[in-house]
């Protein structure tokens, strides 16, 4: 066994010093890489997600989960990249219940004929169902079926009209959305807009839908609406 000099043995210690040194480095460097990437995960998930996609309510109102299966023909489960728009629609069925057109959606996986669905229904008793998450896009609006969540509502009669309950859900619905994804009323529009398909009906007039984004204006900013003065009425 060599023995080291008094040098030799002074320049290994050195060594070690410095090979300790660069550890401990080393490991803090690491601790802080990955400190870095938890908070860039954090701030990712607070502004990109929007969380589940999930409502729970809507100003006063709960919001129902009721999703769809996911299928093609239906909750596609691509994932919308934004939210952009808010897309209005009516069942056009007078007196077809948020339940019977939910499980008309429900249906079209068996059916495998056609591809249709909304994120949300509104029932005439203004009852908020959710068919599919926001983060998800739904096959309703073509074009804007990437970016649009898409709302429609039952309605009572020919004409497009809707109970003042049913009035008052898609108003707030509308704001929450409107607030949660940082919209304008002027990024609420019809399915009209986009194909000039009367629907929905009631909306087509143009004066009755600039009163709904007004009433929806006043709740984004904290007002409460007066059902009365909604162009709706309970039939």
């Amino acid at each position: 066994m060599a023995v080291l000099t008094k040098e030799q043995w002074r320049r290994k210690r050195a060594r070690q010093r410095k090979m300790k040194k660069i550890g401990i480095l080393a490991g803090f460097a690491l601790i802080v890489i990955l400190v870095l990437l938890l908070i860039i995960k954090v701030i990712s998930a607070i502004f990109s997600s929007h969380g589940d996609g999930m409502l729970k309510k809507a100003g006063d109102y709960k919001v129902k989960d009721a999703l769809l299966t996911v299928s093609e023909f239906s909750r596609s489960g691509i994932e919308m990249e934004k939210v952009a728009n808010i897309v209005l629609h009516y069942t056009g069925v007078p007196g077809m219940t948020a339940s019977e057109k939910r499980d008309y959606y429900e249906s079209l996986k068996d059916k495998k004929d056609s591809a249709e669905s909304v994120h949300f229904i509104i029932d005439t008793d203004g009852t908020i169902y959710q068919l599919i998450p926001t983060t998800e896009i739904a096959c309703a609006a073509m074009a804007y079926n990437e970016y649009g969540i898409s709302i429609e509502y039952c309605h009572t009669s020919e004409d497009g009209s809707m109970t003042a309950k049913t009035y008052q859900s898609l108003v707030s619905l509308i704001a929450a959305l409107c607030d949660k994804y940082d919209l304008k009323t002027k990024n609420v529009i019809r399915h009209y807009d986009i194909t000039h398909k009367d629907c929905p009906k009631y909306f087509v007039d143009e004066d009755v839908f600039k009163q709904l984004k007004e009433d929806v204006g006043k709740v984004m900013a904290g007002k409460t609406i007066k059902v009365t003065d909604a162009p709706a009425a309970d039939k």
